[in-house]
């Protein structure tokens, strides 16, 4: 009877799908930073206050979205329906492409923890006037909403082909620093990778992805690539992490200052990241309807074969 029941619980397990859906893919082909015409296009925010983002009328000259940061640290964030994935085999994954400007890593010409990209739950959190916190336009360089605010992340580093390599990070705690990822302060770290790794360099395109994972028993995989000209330049996994959350409304990106572009002002080809494209693609694992019905039936027959034991 044990060995009828294992079976049918592996049968169970090799017949679960998966469901992939595109939460996310945005061009700006619609030229907005709203949740435009496109159908699976999302709003953008400053993370840091408004000045984060160059204007509608930039992004709609170019198709991109021109993230300014330059001299200064800055971040920006897009929301989406918040997805679990506290199932095995459940995973989120952000992929990002952008070019980098002519200034990269400032006077030094490298910087560590240079770019920042992370899934976050809103968790319910209001900024400082009111709203929530994830869908206010118009927030400060600093906002005491971010604080209730947790997720994971990775940084990258530029410029420094010895030392570069993705750093693994998680937002745990509720320390007063009124920020989203423009701060070290209150969070744990979730491993390295290795140095040496690869190297973002100027005038240059990349695409990089971030993933986390559902491997059970509570714990998680933090994956991170990166690609320039469709080769694989790095890649790296944490595995078996207990991470902050897992549900996510939020994707954020986040600039050190002097890491990319040698001002902050708008409007001007040598102020920060060029994004070319983010997707956000949520893959749920689901058990087929024919294993649950073949594994309620075996288990309808082992309670008969013992009832008539008993009974004998």
């Amino acid at each position: 009877m044990k060995k009828l029941l294992l079976a049918l619980l592996c049968f169970g397990a090799i017949c679960a799908h998966a469901n992939v859906t595109q939460l996310v893919d945005d061009s700006w082909v619609d030229g907005g930073l709203t949740d435009g015409t496109d159908a699976t296009d999302i709003a953008w925010y400053g993370s840091t206050g408004n000045s984060a983002l160059d204007s509608d009328s930039y992004t709609a000259s170019n198709n991109f979205l021109s993230a300014r940061s330059g001299t200064s640290g800055r971040g920006f964030h897009g929301v989406f329906n918040s997805q679990s994935i506290a199932n095995t085999g459940d995973k989120i994954t952000v992929t990002y492409s952008f070019t980098t400007p002519a200034t990269v890593g400032g006077v030094a010409g490298v910087k560590a923890t240079a770019l920042k990209v992370g899934f976050f739950d809103s968790n319910g959190a209001t900024s400082a006037n009111g709203g929530p916190i994830h869908t206010t336009y118009g927030l400060s360089s600093s906002d005491s909403g971010w604080n209730t605010v947790y997720g994971e992340a990775i940084d990258l580093d530029v410029n420094d082909a010895a030392n570069s390599n993705f750093g693994f990070k998680s937002k745990i705690s509720s320390v007063a620093t009124d920020r989203l990822m423009n701060s070290s302060t209150g969070w744990a770290s979730q491993g390295g990778g290795v140095d040496g790794a690869y190297s973002i360099a100027a005038n240059s395109s990349y695409v990089g992805t971030f993933t986390i994972e559902n491997k059970g028993s509570d714990l998680y995989d933090l994956s991170a690539t990166i690609s320039s000209g469709g080769i694989e330049l790095a890649s790296e996994t944490r595995e078996g992490k207990t991470i902050a959350a897992n549900a996510f409304d939020i994707i954020a990106f986040n600039h050190s200052s002097n890491a990319f572009g040698s001002t902050n002002s708008a409007g001007v080809a040598d102020n920060g990241l060029d994004y070319t494209n983010i997707k956000v693609t949520f893959t749920q694992v689901v058990p087929e309807p024919s294993a649950y019905a073949l594994l309620l039936g075996g288990v309808a027959v082992m309670l008969t074969v013992a009832r008539r034991k008993q009974r004998a």
